[in-house]
């Protein structure tokens, strides 16, 4: 019986494991994605403005990303200068590196 929202993983034609939709979507390089976008406003072109965006995305071609920067670029006047992207496959536990020193802030 498999749980509600779960696909069995096949090997050999038998299941084997049941996962989650969204456990499979992470093996499939899908997590949240962080998009922070520097812009400038026609009446102030030399004021700087921030837009933070969080979505669920697909690393590294990023759809949900491209189709927000095109509806930008369609309906909003904001000049966009940069696109910063955050992903957990840009940044993941393996390219951490310990150094040995815990400071806690109290």
């Amino acid at each position: 019986m498999l749980l509600p929202g779960s696909k069995p993983l096949v090997e050999d034609g038998m299941a084997i494991v049941h996962a989650s939709d969204a456990y499979l979507r992470t093996l499939e390089n899908y997590g949240l994605a962080s998009i922070l976008v520097d812009y400038a406003l026609p009446d102030f072109p030399h004021l700087r403005q921030e837009f933070l965006w969080q979505e669920y995305d697909y690393y590294p071609d990023f759809p949900r990303m491209h189709r927000l920067v095109d509806f930008w670029h369609k309906n909003i006047e904001g000049r966009i200068l940069r696109v910063q992207i955050e992903h957990a496959r840009l940044l993941s536990r393996t390219e951490l590196k310990l150094i040995g020193i815990e400071y806690r802030l109290q």
